[in-house]
């Protein structure tokens, strides 16, 4: 496999800051691409370009000599094959053109402000033919791609669902809303609901967070609510389904299946048997490390992208659609 020369712009939290926090440890081996970075044996990690000088000195701590504040400063540019994007959404079109060998990009969430600038960015990679793997990370997930393929015979078919979620519907909701189209497949309809019950707590400007209900191609109804991050934190999903039901929740670190079964209290009707249900601990903690893998299989041997930049485009028209209502 070919060791590809490898940027990261940003030096945040998901680019490294992540990897300090001793809780998050237990759970996420992989919780920053700069633990990835050094691990994975196809990325050459070769520099890092981050504005912040207290954060750019931790860079040096990971072994990385080629730093710098702005990208005009950064050495061996003409190396780079990768860059992994963890900058604010409107700085990465632009980072683009200082690379002129560039074959690949990591970026994260959302692609840009709005749906307009994250379609221009995904359309100045394909006029280069650089490939896109966007950090929705469930998309990586060896488990949730084993429920994307067996839901059905594990719940029966979808009856409705209800999503959580907070600090963000462009920051954090879209992670929810790309995962109902992988497990339950494409919206058809989308509303916003009550309006005047949003209220601002995102580390982005111009987000929001709102109630929003999903009518789904295959008929299913998603209703969704925001929770104040601020009281706990909650990234969730629930799909009831015709034989069980499934609960994705710790932010998609535990599952939960509770099959039906025979009515408790009333002769010929059957209930979900809430006393038998299946917790399991899904592979979430890894996701980043697989999507890394998967872009290296795509561009050495030609392995489907999990998550490509119109994967996304989908889940951000969505929210593009809700923010307009």
């Amino acid at each position: 496999m070919s060791s590809f020369k490898s940027v990261l712009l940003g030096f945040g939290k998901i680019g490294a800051g992540y990897s300090d926090d001793k809780c998050m440890e237990k759970y996420y081996p992989y919780a920053t691409h700069a633990q990835v970075l050094t691990d994975h044996s196809a990325f050459d990690w070769i520099g890092v370009v981050e504005p912040s000088q207290e954060k750019l000195n931790s860079a040096k701590m990971w072994g990385v000599k080629n730093v710098a504040s702005t990208l005009s400063e950064l050495e061996r540019r003409e190396e780079v094959q990768i860059a992994v994007l963890a900058t604010p959404p409107e700085a990465r079109i632009a980072a683009l053109d200082f690379f002129p060998n560039l074959i690949g990009v990591i970026v994260e969430k959302p692609l840009g402000n709005t749906f307009k600038e994250s379609a221009e960015f995904v359309a100045a990679c394909g006029r280069r033919d650089i490939a896109i793997g966007v950090n929705l990370f469930r998309r990586y997930s060896q488990a949730y791609q084993d429920l994307a393929r067996h839901l059905t015979s594990q719940i029966g078919v979808p009856q409705l669902a209800f999503l959580t979620y907070g600090n963000g519907l462009k920051n954090n909701g879209v992670h929810m809303i790309d995962l109902v189209h992988m497990l339950l497949g494409p919206t058809k309809i989308e509303q916003s609901l009550f309006n005047k019950a949003s209220f601002f707590e995102s580390p982005m400007k111009n987000d929001t967070n709102l109630p929003f209900a999903l009518h789904l191609e295959s008929a299913v109804t998603v209703l969704a609510a925001p929770l104040k991050f601020s009281n706990y934190r909650e990234v969730g999903l629930d799909i009831w389904g015709s034989s069980g039901r499934l609960q994705l929740l710790n932010e998609g670190l535990i599952s939960i299946f509770t099959p039906n079964g025979p009515n408790r209290a009333m002769t010929g009707q059957s209930e979900l048997v809430n006393d038998k249900m299946e917790i399991n601990l899904t592979d979430l903690g890894t996701a980043m490390y697989n999507m890394y893998d998967n872009l290296a299989n795509f561009l050495n041997n030609g392995e489907a992208l999990c998550c490509d930049g119109g994967t996304a485009l989908r889940a951000e028209k969505v929210i593009e659609k809700l923010l307009l209502d």
